[in-house]
């Protein structure tokens, strides 16, 4: 199943990308000790932004269900 961003998250991720006052790199990996290796911020992304913020609480100690589902191996 290919799956895509809604226009509003697809909208957020652009403005980020173009901030001019910030240096920014985007690296995009489906494994989650690569991302918690390489970011300091990052975004659990399923069709839409479901949960974004500082590593450390994205990855280890999530707020939204299916990021916690996605990280303990219980979604696809």
């Amino acid at each position: 199943m290919r799956e895509t961003l809604d226009p509003v998250a697809t909208a957020k991720i652009e403005e980020f990308m173009l901030a001019p006052e910030e240096s920014h790199t985007i690296v995009i990996v489906k494994n989650t000790q690569q991302a918690a290796y390489v970011s300091d911020r990052a975004a659990f992304l399923q069709g839409t932004i479901v949960e974004y913020g500082e590593r450390r609480q994205v990855l280890e100690d999530p707020s939204q269900k299916r990021t916690q589902k996605y990280i303990t191996g219980r979604l696809g």
